[in-house]
């Protein structure tokens, strides 16, 4: 190995990571690893006397994609992408590329495993949800083929919960006769994402689309009754009323229904 395994474990220690001899190992191999803070696996391996860092185990193809050219864009030397992991050329300082090769990985939002890496994401990533989101479609532009579908599944469930702005008074006396309040989305979901999109198009930057979701992503927590007058008699469930925009009030769709919130706190 191009480095002392008690170097790299002092590194880990240090800096709060768990390292691991896969030596050690019931296949022995001959690789120290560990996981960044967002969960990637990361590796000083040695194969046929050649020493590389191993990145990226465990991320798809298009995110895999993006942590190559965000490593490049960092002067770091791709020597080869695999299907599942990067190959990157090793320092002459083993342990200071390795710690240069993980801050570059933790600075990727999007980057972040959830499944391995929820407790740091819950306590560390509130600010940036809206940055993972904003490059979770960006990627999907960018990578994926033309007319591959995109699904936006759960990349808003780490928004919608720090963004609860109140009941209204049917919402709450909904909950209080024993039926959870209907989560609505002031400014609907589709209509951000369309937006984005658009923006996207249009030259935007991520960060500017990101923006954007902060200033337009709620949830109000409103009756049944509420939402069937939103979605269906006024047929706004996935609109805005006519000469909405960007930075207006997100509230302005269900104040047009005339369903007020209560923002001060979520109870009356």
């Amino acid at each position: 190995m191009p480095v002392d395994f008690k170097l790299f474990e002092d590194y880990c220690t240090r800096y709060g990571y768990k390292a691991k001899d896969q030596r050690l190992d019931k296949t022995p191999a001959n690789i120290f690893s560990t996981h960044t803070r967002n969960g990637v696996k990361v590796e000083i391996k040695v194969t046929r006397n050649k020493s590389f860092y191993v990145a990226g185990h465990g991320l798809n193809e298009y995110k895999l994609k993006f942590l190559k050219d965000q490593l490049e864009k960092r002067n770091m030397v791709i020597i080869q992408q695999m299907a599942k992991f990067l190959k990157v050329q090793i320092s002459d300082d083993v342990i200071d590329g390795f710690n240069i090769l993980i801050s570059i990985i933790e600075d990727i939002d999007e980057l972040i495993q959830r499944h391995r890496a929820s407790r740091f994401y819950e306590a560390q990533y509130d600010d940036n949800v809206f940055m993972y989101v904003a490059n979770d479609i960006y990627n999907m532009l960018k990578y994926r083929p033309p007319g591959s579908p995109w699904s936006r599944g759960k990349v808003f469930d780490d928004i919608d919960r720090m963004v609860i702005v109140g009941y209204s008074k049917k919402g709450r006396e909904q909950e209080l006769n024993g039926k959870p309040a209907y989560r609505e989305h002031p400014v609907p979901i589709d209509w951000t994402i369309n937006l984005a999109f658009q923006m996207f198009k249009d030259g935007a930057t991520i960060e500017e689309v990101a923006q954007m979701f902060k200033r337009n992503i709620r949830i109000a927590l409103i009756s049944d009754e509420e939402q069937d007058l939103l979605d269906n008699k006024l047929s706004l469930r996935t609109t805005m009323p006519e000469g909405f925009k960007d930075g207006d009030d997100p509230l302005t769709r269900l104040k047009f229904a005339g369903i007020e919130i209560n923002e001060t706190g979520l109870d009356f």
